[in-house]
């Protein structure tokens, strides 16, 4: 249970998104997904559970509830639970930040995507093997299973982008992983006219269009580019594009986009990014970012 517990703690992260907008978006998967981070927050969580396990031991009787564990089980197996959640998460596109707190920059391997079945495989086969060996099978379970995960999905992935250099024109092209099951990976491109997203399945030698975008033109796109939440967005993306869309006061809004992050939407999702509201006559009113609010499995 203090495994499980720590394993989705540091996704507290995203609290202040959601509260105070996109600036405080960049604390998602910084700080308390970083090594540093997970060691201060396990040690911050370590006497408050067993604080909390004498509380509820004393509370209800009723329960028969066990001795609390010696600190140090307690410490490793918070360790555990939220190392693993960091271990995972640097294995996809957005990464963590590894040297938080000297530097802030992201760093991931661009080999899994949240809801990819066969890691997801991977990590039932260690939990069954955690219910019923010790420490240390688990450990050389763990160890065996992710390293041959990773290691099929680095062949993978370097099929998938030979592809993708051969048959996609672009100035730019880029292939991240894809929780579709039909779709392994994701190709994206640049080209004069646009941008380009593919699907990349290497074990069946196809590679099929499934997205193309020409940006939104217009001065108030420019005008947008003024912005400094706008230039920090332009700056951690690869792929942005402008859509632009009329305001309910008559003015109009400059969404911009991220190419990857928008094959997650299903057609009839409302659109989300960074929002930049203009009035009738082109004057910068606010800015603002549009959650994705939804499960994208």
């Amino acid at each position: 249970a203090a495994a499980m517990a720590a394993s989705v703690f540091p996704d507290w992260d995203v609290l202040p998104g959601l509260l105070f907008g996109y600036e405080a978006v960049q604390f998602h998967r910084g700080a308390t997904h970083s090594p540093a981070g997970v060691v201060i927050q396990c040690l911050v969580m370590t006497p408050v559970g067993l604080a909390l396990w004498r509380w509820l031991r004393g509370k209800l009787p009723g329960m028969a509830l066990a001795p609390p564990p010696p600190r140090g089980l307690l410490l490793g197996t918070l360790l555990a639970g939220m190392g693993l959640h960091a271990l995972t998460d640097a294995l996809n596109p957005w990464g963590i930040a590894p040297l938080w707190p000297l530097s802030r920059d992201g760093m991931g391997w661009n080999l899994v995507h949240e809801g990819d079945g066969a890691f997801l495989g991977a990590a039932a086969l260690c939990a069954a093997v955690a219910l019923v060996g010790g420490a240390r099978m688990t450990a050389v379970t763990l160890a065996g299973v992710l390293g041959a995960a990773v290691w099929w999905k680095a062949e993978r992935r370097s099929e998938a982008v030979a592809m993708a250099e051969r048959e996609l024109a672009g100035r730019d092209v880029a292939v991240y992983p894809s929780p579709a099951p039909d779709c392994p990976w994701t190709a994206l491109s640049r080209t004069d006219e646009g941008l380009r997203a593919a699907c990349v399945a290497p074990a069946r030698a196809e590679l099929r269009i499934v997205r193309e975008i020409r940006p939104a033109e217009s001065p108030l796109v420019e005008a947008s580019k003024a912005h400094a939440s706008v230039v920090d967005f332009l700056d951690k993306r690869e792929f942005p594009f402008a859509e632009l869309e009329p305001a309910p006061d008559g003015g109009t809004v400059v969404l911009w986009r991220d190419l990857r992050e928008s094959l997650l939407e299903d057609l009839d999702d409302p659109r989300f990014g960074l929002e930049v509201r203009f009035d009738r006559e082109g004057k910068l009113r606010s800015v603002a970012h549009r959650w994705m609010l939804k499960v994208a499995f």
